[in-house]
């Protein structure tokens, strides 16, 4: 085999034209990269600006996760400062009644 794929071999004008192609394609890569080169200030702007907008996000994310803990916590404090004053107050309807049915009960 010479190499080639189904044995066929290349003749010199595919091969030019293969060259030629090659060529064009590296002259685009080159101008893409030249293109990079000019303008990648701007890219690396815009990119610099979503990072910024990403990093205020996350913060005003976690003021809002701080300030609902804080909120939990005290709704948690007015829960429980309400359940102990119900009970102190069913503590004294009962020891009222209590008392009230002793007097009666003697």
């Amino acid at each position: 085999m010479d190499g080639q794929p189904n044995g066929a071999a290349v003749t010199r004008r595919e091969y030019d034209q293969f060259r030629a192609d090659l060529r064009e394609d590296l002259a685009e890569l080159r101008r893409r990269l030249d293109r990079i080169d000019t303008h990648g200030t701007r890219s690396h702007g815009a990119t610099e600006q979503r990072l910024l907008d990403v990093t205020g996000d996350v913060a005003h994310l976690q003021e809002q996760m701080e300030q609902a803990r804080r909120d939990q916590r005290g709704n948690r404090r007015w829960m429980v400062s309400t359940i102990f004053a119900g009970l102190g107050i069913m503590i004294t309807v009962l020891s009222l009644l209590a008392d009230i049915w002793m007097r009666h009960a003697h």
